[in-house]
């Protein structure tokens, strides 16, 4: 990315560190001239950029018979087998180039990037690794941080947030990792911690939709009105069409946390009306896990079942339309992760996980009430 962005997409990064570590500089008019196979290169790079991979492919192809040892080649063609979802090929490919090339930083990150959407976590994460010990401290930052998205998706946020850290030292006006600190930061509880890396991200990123809408959740779970109000005027004024836009005017700062646990525990006798609502619910992290324990046209099914279940709180209601009809659900926890969310659902009664509950995203739900006018 242009400075101070210097942190890329994953696959883009790929595609810059490519290009420079193929060539080493780049070449003056008439320094360098390229074979006929880089020439088809180069087309096949520029159709796939225009959205033509079927050309794209049949120009590497031709590239690689008149060359095959051509390393640019190999990981060009792997990139096209990816995106038409053919990912054996894909990957055959990506393994050669990295073979013909092994010093070659961005067929590495490229591949382990690869690796990580098809779920070989371990494997991509050895490809980052590779790349770290490279000389240049921006390359090793990039290696480091792809380590750490990748371990964001195991999940395995300790691991992810060390590979953060060490891309920071590397390079420590790195936004990205910034960012993602202060995510895993805020999902762990930590607040002071996940405010400082956001400021931190504010100093040498760009604002955007997510960054703002995180500090405002991070606000609002310290309490802070000024914060609060500054990141949900920024996203309002910046970002005025945008999803988080709309999420925000539904927020408030919640109450205390004494104030919260003395609600909950009133609400152990009382009715649905006890419950946390949708403004509770547009308040959690998308990226969090809750189980749907029922979902009927009949509210008073909702009231039958929640008198009926030992879960402790968090307990919420929300409508949402389907069919051309109102339906109500009740939710119950706020998880972290997915696996911590289906040994929840494991430990519930028989009767209660028979009545249809399921585990879903706060961002799906967070979607359907949106879409309620």
């Amino acid at each position: 990315m242009e400075n101070p962005h210097r942190i890329t997409p994953w696959i883009l990064v790929a595609v810059l560190l490519s290009a420079c570590a193929s060539t080493g500089k780049v070449p003056h008019p008439g320094e360098q001239r390229l074979t006929p196979a880089q020439l088809n290169v180069q087309s096949s790079k520029e159709l796939l950029a225009a959205g033509n991979p079927e050309l794209a492919l049949r120009k590497v192809l031709q590239a690689l018979e008149l060359n095959p040892r051509l390393p640019s080649a190999y990981e060009v063609a792997a990139r096209i087998y990816a995106q038409t979802q053919q990912p054996k090929l894909a990957e055959k490919y990506y393994r050669r180039a990295a073979e013909l090339d092994p010093d070659n930083a961005g067929i590495r990150i490229e591949y382990g990037t690869f690796l990580c959407r098809q779920g070989r976590y371990r494997e991509g994460e050895e490809q980052f690794l590779t790349v770290t010990q490279n000389s240049d401290p921006h390359i090793k930052a990039i290696a480091y941080a792809d380590a750490g998205l990748c371990a964001l998706r195991v999940p395995d946020p300790d691991a992810a947030a060390q590979y953060f850290r060490a891309a920071l030292e590397a390079e420590p006006e790195m936004p990205v990792p910034y960012y993602q600190l202060a995510r895993i930061n805020y999902a762990k509880g930590r607040y002071p911690q996940a405010q400082r890396h956001l400021q931190s991200y504010l100093s040498y990123g760009r604002p955007t939709p997510k960054v703002l809408l995180l500090g405002v959740r991070i606000a609002q779970a310290r309490g802070d009105r000024t914060s609060f109000a500054w990141y949900a005027k920024q996203l309002e004024s910046e970002f005025p069409d945008s999803e988080e836009a709309r999420l925000v005017t539904r927020l408030s700062i919640e109450p205390p946390p004494q104030a919260r646990q003395t609600a909950a525990s009133n609400s152990a006798s009382g009715g649905l009306e006890d419950l946390s609502g949708e403004e509770w619910i547009l308040a959690r992290d998308p990226a969090h896990y809750t189980i749907q324990l029922i979902r009927s046209l009949n509210p008073q099914s909702l009231d039958y079942l929640r008198r009926h279940l030992n879960s402790p709180p968090p307990l919420a209601t929300y409508r949402s339309r389907g069919g051309g009809k109102q339906w109500h659900a009740l939710i119950y926890g706020n998880f972290p992760d997915r696996r911590s969310a289906e040994a929840a659902l494991s430990a519930l009664p028989a009767r209660i996980r028979q009545a249809g509950a399921v585990i879903r995203p706060f961002s799906s739900i967070q979607r359907a009430i949106l879409a309620i006018p």
